[in-house]
Protein backbone atom coordinates (compact mmCIF):
# COMPACT_ATOMS: atom_id res chain seq x y z
CA UNK A 1 0.00 0.00 0.00
CA UNK A 2 2.71 2.01 0.84
CA UNK A 3 4.57 1.46 -2.09
CA UNK A 4 1.06 2.34 -4.23
CA UNK A 5 0.92 5.64 -2.10
CA UNK A 6 4.54 7.04 -3.36
CA UNK A 7 3.89 5.73 -6.68
CA UNK A 8 1.10 7.81 -7.10
CA UNK A 9 3.15 10.73 -5.63
CA UNK A 10 5.89 10.63 -7.99
CA UNK A 11 2.92 10.42 -10.79
CA UNK A 12 1.41 13.00 -9.22
CA UNK A 13 4.68 15.20 -9.52
CA UNK A 14 5.85 14.77 -13.03
CA UNK A 15 2.38 15.55 -14.03
CA UNK A 16 2.22 18.62 -12.33
CA UNK A 17 5.82 19.24 -13.59
CA UNK A 18 5.10 18.65 -17.53
CA UNK A 19 1.93 20.99 -16.79
CA UNK A 20 4.13 23.34 -15.60
CA UNK A 21 6.86 22.89 -18.52
CA UNK A 22 3.87 23.43 -20.96
CA UNK A 23 2.00 26.20 -19.64
CA UNK A 24 5.51 27.89 -19.64
CA UNK A 25 6.52 27.02 -23.18
CA UNK A 26 3.18 28.27 -24.50
CA UNK A 27 3.66 31.65 -22.60
CA UNK A 28 7.28 31.90 -23.78
CA UNK A 29 5.80 31.39 -27.40
CA UNK A 30 2.98 33.71 -26.59
CA UNK A 31 5.49 36.35 -25.59
CA UNK A 32 7.45 36.09 -28.64
CA UNK A 33 5.16 35.66 -30.99
CA UNK A 34 3.25 39.32 -29.55
CA UNK A 35 6.59 40.71 -28.60
CA UNK A 36 5.86 43.97 -29.85
CA UNK A 37 2.47 44.40 -27.86
CA UNK A 38 4.75 43.28 -25.15
CA UNK A 39 7.36 45.71 -25.33
CA UNK A 40 4.49 48.47 -25.28
CA UNK A 41 2.87 46.97 -22.88
CA UNK A 42 5.79 47.15 -20.35
CA UNK A 43 6.56 50.70 -21.53
CA UNK A 44 3.14 51.26 -20.49
CA UNK A 45 3.69 50.26 -17.44
CA UNK A 46 6.92 51.48 -16.79
CA UNK A 47 5.32 55.52 -17.86
CA UNK A 48 2.85 54.78 -15.15
CA UNK A 49 5.21 53.78 -12.14
CA UNK A 50 8.07 56.48 -13.42
CA UNK A 51 7.09 58.80 -10.18
CA UNK A 52 7.76 55.97 -8.27
CA UNK A 53 10.74 54.57 -10.12
CA UNK A 54 12.50 57.67 -10.19
CA UNK A 55 11.22 57.80 -6.04
CA UNK A 56 13.20 54.63 -5.29
CA UNK A 57 16.15 55.96 -7.18
CA UNK A 58 16.23 59.49 -4.78
CA UNK A 59 15.76 56.95 -1.46
CA UNK A 60 18.46 55.03 -2.93
CA UNK A 61 20.70 57.43 -3.42
CA UNK A 62 20.26 59.42 -0.15
CA UNK A 63 19.53 56.52 2.14
CA UNK A 64 23.51 56.41 2.92
CA UNK A 65 23.34 60.20 3.91
CA UNK A 66 19.70 59.37 6.14
CA UNK A 67 22.06 56.66 7.99
CA UNK A 68 24.95 58.56 8.87
CA UNK A 69 22.94 61.67 10.04
CA UNK A 70 20.81 58.99 11.96
CA UNK A 71 23.81 57.38 13.92
CA UNK A 72 25.67 60.77 14.15
CA UNK A 73 22.38 61.98 16.31
CA UNK A 74 22.15 58.71 17.94
CA UNK A 75 25.37 59.10 18.94
CA UNK A 76 25.41 62.34 20.41
CA UNK A 77 22.10 60.72 22.04
CA UNK A 78 20.45 64.09 20.94
CA UNK A 79 17.18 62.08 20.09
CA UNK A 80 17.40 59.21 22.24
CA UNK A 81 14.27 58.66 23.42
CA UNK A 82 12.16 59.30 20.22
CA UNK A 83 13.51 57.39 17.63
CA UNK A 84 10.89 58.68 15.03
CA UNK A 85 11.79 62.17 15.97
CA UNK A 86 15.71 61.42 15.15
CA UNK A 87 14.16 60.04 11.50
CA UNK A 88 12.13 63.07 10.78
CA UNK A 89 14.91 65.35 11.68
CA UNK A 90 17.47 63.32 9.75
CA UNK A 91 15.32 63.06 7.22
CA UNK A 92 15.38 67.03 6.78
CA UNK A 93 19.08 67.57 7.07
CA UNK A 94 19.51 65.09 4.10
CA UNK A 95 17.22 66.85 1.47
CA UNK A 96 17.74 70.25 2.49
CA UNK A 97 21.75 69.20 2.04
CA UNK A 98 20.61 67.50 -1.51
CA UNK A 99 18.43 70.30 -2.54
CA UNK A 100 21.27 72.71 -1.94
CA UNK A 101 23.68 71.01 -3.80
CA UNK A 102 21.38 70.73 -6.60
CA UNK A 103 21.09 74.40 -6.63
CA UNK A 104 24.87 74.91 -6.56
CA UNK A 105 25.63 72.51 -9.36
CA UNK A 106 22.59 74.65 -11.35
CA UNK A 107 23.64 78.04 -10.40
CA UNK A 108 27.77 77.55 -11.08
CA UNK A 109 27.64 75.09 -13.83
CA UNK A 110 24.34 75.85 -16.19
CA UNK A 111 24.99 78.76 -17.17
CA UNK A 112 28.70 78.50 -18.29
CA UNK A 113 27.67 75.23 -20.12
CA UNK A 114 24.97 77.23 -21.77
CA UNK A 115 27.59 80.08 -23.03
CA UNK A 116 30.10 77.54 -23.53
CA UNK A 117 27.61 76.04 -25.87
CA UNK A 118 26.15 79.59 -27.40
CA UNK A 119 29.92 80.15 -28.15
CA UNK A 120 30.50 77.08 -29.83
CA UNK A 121 27.35 77.77 -32.79
CA UNK A 122 28.77 81.23 -32.96
CA UNK A 123 32.51 79.90 -34.18
CA UNK A 124 31.51 77.34 -36.11
CA UNK A 125 31.75 79.46 -39.29
CA UNK A 126 34.75 81.46 -37.97
CA UNK A 127 36.47 78.09 -37.21
CA UNK A 128 35.34 76.53 -40.36
CA UNK A 129 37.03 79.48 -42.56
CA UNK A 130 40.14 79.36 -40.48
CA UNK A 131 39.90 76.16 -41.39
CA UNK A 132 39.74 76.96 -45.26
CA UNK A 133 42.45 79.52 -44.61
CA UNK A 134 44.86 77.07 -42.69
CA UNK A 135 44.65 74.48 -45.51
CA UNK A 136 45.29 76.85 -48.21
CA UNK A 137 48.41 78.30 -46.58
CA UNK A 138 49.91 74.51 -45.08
CA UNK A 139 49.49 72.96 -48.47
CA UNK A 140 51.39 74.01 -51.86
CA UNK A 141 49.60 71.01 -53.94
CA UNK A 142 46.64 73.06 -55.95
CA UNK A 143 44.78 70.21 -56.23
CA UNK A 144 44.12 69.37 -53.12
CA UNK A 145 44.20 72.61 -51.92
CA UNK A 146 41.35 72.42 -54.34
CA UNK A 147 39.71 69.50 -53.11
CA UNK A 148 39.95 70.24 -49.34
CA UNK A 149 38.76 74.02 -49.60
CA UNK A 150 35.71 72.85 -51.69
CA UNK A 151 34.84 70.34 -48.99
CA UNK A 152 35.30 73.12 -46.43
CA UNK A 153 32.81 75.82 -48.42
CA UNK A 154 30.23 73.00 -48.32
CA UNK A 155 30.30 72.30 -44.95
CA UNK A 156 30.12 76.06 -44.62
CA UNK A 157 26.92 76.39 -47.15
CA UNK A 158 25.37 72.96 -45.64
CA UNK A 159 25.91 75.17 -41.42
CA UNK A 160 24.12 78.19 -43.00
CA UNK A 161 21.72 75.92 -44.78
CA UNK A 162 20.72 74.19 -40.93
CA UNK A 163 20.55 77.07 -39.59
CA UNK A 164 18.45 78.57 -41.56
CA UNK A 165 16.08 75.71 -42.21
CA UNK A 166 16.23 75.25 -37.77
CA UNK A 167 15.04 78.89 -38.03
CA UNK A 168 12.25 78.34 -40.07
CA UNK A 169 11.23 74.98 -38.41
CA UNK A 170 10.72 76.87 -35.32
CA UNK A 171 9.14 79.84 -36.74
CA UNK A 172 6.38 76.58 -37.94
CA UNK A 173 6.77 75.15 -34.91
CA UNK A 174 5.17 77.61 -32.62
CA UNK A 175 1.74 76.12 -32.17
CA UNK A 176 3.24 72.88 -30.94
CA UNK A 177 4.96 75.09 -28.17
CA UNK A 178 2.05 74.26 -26.14
CA UNK A 179 2.59 70.63 -26.32
CA UNK A 180 6.45 70.72 -25.36
CA UNK A 181 4.97 72.89 -22.28
CA UNK A 182 2.44 70.00 -21.64
CA UNK A 183 5.72 67.43 -22.15
CA UNK A 184 7.75 69.51 -19.42
CA UNK A 185 5.00 70.16 -16.97
CA UNK A 186 4.51 66.48 -17.18
CA UNK A 187 7.85 65.72 -16.04
CA UNK A 188 7.55 68.13 -13.14
CA UNK A 189 5.45 66.27 -11.66
CA UNK A 190 6.66 63.27 -12.11
CA UNK A 191 9.48 65.06 -10.33
CA UNK A 192 7.71 66.13 -7.88
CA UNK A 193 5.89 62.90 -6.91
CA UNK A 194 9.11 61.00 -7.24
CA UNK A 195 10.23 63.48 -4.49
CA UNK A 196 7.17 62.99 -2.46
CA UNK A 197 7.42 59.08 -2.81
CA UNK A 198 11.54 59.11 -2.08
CA UNK A 199 10.31 60.32 1.33
CA UNK A 200 7.70 58.13 2.27
CA UNK A 201 10.24 55.31 0.93
CA UNK A 202 12.86 56.56 3.60
CA UNK A 203 10.09 57.32 6.25
CA UNK A 204 8.61 53.80 6.17
CA UNK A 205 11.90 51.65 4.66
CA UNK A 206 11.78 49.32 7.76
CA UNK A 207 8.18 48.63 7.18
CA UNK A 208 8.14 48.06 3.57
CA UNK A 209 10.95 45.78 4.33
CA UNK A 210 8.90 43.60 6.82
CA UNK A 211 6.24 43.43 4.85
CA UNK A 212 7.91 42.02 1.77
CA UNK A 213 9.46 39.55 4.30
CA UNK A 214 6.18 38.62 5.71
CA UNK A 215 4.83 38.03 2.29
CA UNK A 216 7.91 36.28 0.99
CA UNK A 217 7.04 34.01 4.11
CA UNK A 218 3.85 33.58 3.70
CA UNK A 219 4.05 32.19 0.47
CA UNK A 220 7.59 30.32 -0.12
CA UNK A 221 9.80 28.11 1.52
CA UNK A 222 11.46 29.42 4.40
CA UNK A 223 15.02 28.50 3.25
CA UNK A 224 14.23 29.91 0.18
CA UNK A 225 13.14 33.17 1.43
CA UNK A 226 16.35 33.31 3.73
CA UNK A 227 18.48 32.73 0.67
CA UNK A 228 16.47 35.64 -1.12
CA UNK A 229 17.19 38.36 1.63
CA UNK A 230 20.98 36.84 1.55
CA UNK A 231 20.99 37.68 -1.94
CA UNK A 232 19.46 41.01 -1.55
CA UNK A 233 22.01 42.18 0.80
CA UNK A 234 24.66 41.18 -1.30
CA UNK A 235 23.15 42.74 -4.16
CA UNK A 236 22.58 46.01 -2.40
CA UNK A 237 26.40 46.21 -1.18
CA UNK A 238 27.45 45.69 -4.47
CA UNK A 239 25.15 48.09 -6.55
CA UNK A 240 25.28 51.06 -3.56
CA UNK A 241 29.00 50.86 -3.27
CA UNK A 242 29.07 50.71 -7.00
CA UNK A 243 27.47 53.64 -7.88
CA UNK A 244 28.08 55.84 -4.91
CA UNK A 245 31.61 55.22 -5.45
CA UNK A 246 31.24 56.10 -9.33
CA UNK A 247 29.61 59.22 -9.04
CA UNK A 248 32.40 60.47 -6.49
CA UNK A 249 35.08 59.12 -8.47
CA UNK A 250 33.79 61.00 -11.49
CA UNK A 251 33.11 64.03 -9.24
CA UNK A 252 36.59 64.16 -8.43
CA UNK A 253 37.71 63.10 -11.83
CA UNK A 254 35.59 66.64 -13.50
CA UNK A 255 36.64 68.57 -10.47
CA UNK A 256 40.39 67.87 -11.36
CA UNK A 257 40.02 68.46 -15.18
CA UNK A 258 38.04 72.05 -14.44
CA UNK A 259 41.08 73.16 -12.57
CA UNK A 260 43.50 72.23 -15.08
CA UNK A 261 41.29 73.41 -17.80
CA UNK A 262 41.41 76.52 -16.05
CA UNK A 263 44.56 77.01 -15.09
CA UNK A 264 46.06 76.58 -18.71
CA UNK A 265 43.10 78.84 -20.02
CA UNK A 266 41.90 76.05 -22.32
CA UNK A 267 38.64 77.22 -24.22
CA UNK A 268 35.19 75.65 -23.13
CA UNK A 269 36.35 74.80 -19.40
CA UNK A 270 33.10 74.37 -17.45
CA UNK A 271 31.61 72.40 -20.73
CA UNK A 272 34.45 69.97 -21.21
CA UNK A 273 35.01 69.41 -17.26
CA UNK A 274 31.07 68.36 -17.15
CA UNK A 275 31.73 66.02 -20.28
CA UNK A 276 34.56 64.19 -18.66
CA UNK A 277 32.72 64.00 -15.22
CA UNK A 278 29.70 63.09 -16.55
CA UNK A 279 30.86 59.87 -18.61
CA UNK A 280 33.47 58.98 -16.54
CA UNK A 281 30.83 57.33 -14.47
CA UNK A 282 30.26 54.92 -17.32
CA UNK A 283 33.51 52.21 -16.60
CA UNK A 284 35.89 51.61 -19.75
CA UNK A 285 34.43 53.47 -22.63
CA UNK A 286 33.61 56.70 -20.28
CA UNK A 287 37.13 58.43 -20.56
CA UNK A 288 37.19 57.88 -24.31
CA UNK A 289 33.79 58.79 -25.01
CA UNK A 290 34.04 61.83 -23.13
CA UNK A 291 37.49 63.19 -24.18
CA UNK A 292 36.69 62.62 -27.88
CA UNK A 293 33.61 65.20 -27.96
CA UNK A 294 35.74 67.51 -25.81
CA UNK A 295 38.91 67.12 -27.75
CA UNK A 296 37.12 68.39 -30.78
CA UNK A 297 35.78 71.63 -29.01
CA UNK A 298 39.22 72.69 -27.77
CA UNK A 299 40.67 71.40 -31.10
CA UNK A 300 38.27 74.09 -33.29
CA UNK A 301 39.77 77.12 -30.95
CA UNK A 302 43.44 75.85 -30.10
CA UNK A 303 44.90 72.63 -32.13
CA UNK A 304 48.12 72.91 -29.57
CA UNK A 305 46.35 73.09 -26.46
CA UNK A 306 43.81 70.35 -27.72
CA UNK A 307 47.17 68.14 -27.86
CA UNK A 308 47.78 69.31 -24.31
CA UNK A 309 44.03 68.21 -23.31
CA UNK A 310 45.07 64.97 -25.23
CA UNK A 311 47.93 64.47 -22.90
CA UNK A 312 46.29 65.39 -19.65
CA UNK A 313 43.59 63.25 -20.38
CA UNK A 314 45.79 60.48 -20.55
CA UNK A 315 47.68 60.95 -17.53
CA UNK A 316 44.20 61.41 -15.95
CA UNK A 317 42.84 57.99 -16.88
CA UNK A 318 45.50 56.70 -15.91
CA UNK A 319 45.77 58.12 -12.15
CA UNK A 320 41.91 57.40 -12.00
CA UNK A 321 42.52 54.11 -13.43
CA UNK A 322 45.35 52.97 -10.66
CA UNK A 323 44.96 55.00 -7.65
CA UNK A 324 41.69 56.97 -7.32
CA UNK A 325 39.28 54.81 -8.73
CA UNK A 326 40.66 51.31 -6.65
CA UNK A 327 40.49 53.71 -3.81
CA UNK A 328 36.73 54.40 -3.84
CA UNK A 329 35.51 51.09 -5.37
CA UNK A 330 37.85 48.76 -4.33
CA UNK A 331 36.96 45.41 -4.64
CA UNK A 332 32.84 46.19 -5.18
CA UNK A 333 32.15 44.43 -8.17
CA UNK A 334 34.41 41.29 -7.57
CA UNK A 335 34.61 40.51 -11.56
CA UNK A 336 37.81 40.38 -13.93
CA UNK A 337 38.55 42.99 -17.07
CA UNK A 338 36.79 41.17 -19.22
CA UNK A 339 33.46 40.92 -18.09
CA UNK A 340 33.24 44.55 -16.94
CA UNK A 341 34.05 45.02 -20.43
CA UNK A 342 31.37 42.31 -21.45
CA UNK A 343 28.89 43.03 -19.24
CA UNK A 344 29.61 47.35 -20.00
CA UNK A 345 28.84 46.24 -24.04
CA UNK A 346 25.89 44.27 -23.33
CA UNK A 347 23.96 46.49 -20.97
CA UNK A 348 24.51 49.22 -23.57
CA UNK A 349 23.51 47.68 -26.23
CA UNK A 350 20.19 46.36 -24.62
CA UNK A 351 19.40 49.30 -22.38
CA UNK A 352 21.61 52.45 -23.73
CA UNK A 353 23.27 54.32 -21.15
CA UNK A 354 21.75 53.23 -17.92
CA UNK A 355 22.83 49.73 -19.18
CA UNK A 356 26.19 50.70 -19.36
CA UNK A 357 26.04 52.10 -16.23
CA UNK A 358 24.04 49.39 -13.85
CA UNK A 359 25.39 46.27 -15.86
CA UNK A 360 28.55 45.94 -14.21
CA UNK A 361 27.05 45.69 -11.11
CA UNK A 362 24.26 43.36 -12.22
CA UNK A 363 26.30 41.02 -13.92
CA UNK A 364 28.55 40.93 -10.71
CA UNK A 365 25.72 39.73 -8.76
CA UNK A 366 24.71 37.25 -11.81
CA UNK A 367 28.35 36.22 -11.87
CA UNK A 368 28.57 35.34 -7.87
CA UNK A 369 24.69 33.52 -8.01
CA UNK A 370 26.61 31.05 -10.76
CA UNK A 371 30.10 31.15 -9.24
CA UNK A 372 27.75 29.75 -5.81
CA UNK A 373 25.72 27.26 -8.11
CA UNK A 374 28.99 25.72 -9.75
CA UNK A 375 30.46 25.94 -6.14
CA UNK A 376 27.93 23.94 -4.72
CA UNK A 377 27.30 21.19 -7.41
CA UNK A 378 30.76 20.42 -7.51
CA UNK A 379 31.02 20.21 -3.51
CA UNK A 380 28.39 17.58 -3.79
CA UNK A 381 30.19 15.30 -6.18
CA UNK A 382 33.00 15.68 -3.64
CA UNK A 383 35.26 17.48 -6.54
CA UNK A 384 37.51 20.73 -5.97
CA UNK A 385 35.87 24.28 -5.99
CA UNK A 386 39.51 26.25 -6.73
CA UNK A 387 39.46 26.81 -10.39
CA UNK A 388 43.52 26.54 -10.52
CA UNK A 389 42.25 22.63 -10.16
CA UNK A 390 40.73 22.83 -13.39
CA UNK A 391 43.89 24.45 -15.48
CA UNK A 392 44.97 20.94 -17.37
CA UNK A 393 44.13 20.13 -20.61
CA UNK A 394 42.81 16.83 -20.76
CA UNK A 395 40.69 15.01 -17.89
CA UNK A 396 42.22 17.09 -14.70
CA UNK A 397 39.89 15.35 -11.89
CA UNK A 398 40.60 11.86 -12.00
Amino acid sequence: MKMDDVRKNIMTTRTTSNLIVAFLSILFFFLVSNITYVKDAIGTVISILTPFILGFAIAYLLNPLLKFFEGLFAKIKLFAKKPGLNRGVSLGVTYLIAILLVGLLIAVIVPQVVDSLVSIVQSIPNSLRSLKEWVTTAINNPDIVSSLTGQIESMMQDVQNVVTTSVSILNQLVPGVIDVTMSITGALINILTGLIASIYFLLSKEKFIAQTKKFLYANFRKERVNRLIDLSNESNQVFGGFISGKLLDAAIIGILCFIFTSITGMPYAMLVSVIIGITNIIPFFGPFIGAIPSTLLILMTDPIKALIFVIFIIVLQQVDGNIIGPKILGETTGISGFWVLFSIILGGGLFGFMGMLLGVPTFAVIYSLVREFVNARLSKKSLPVDTENYTEKNHPIE
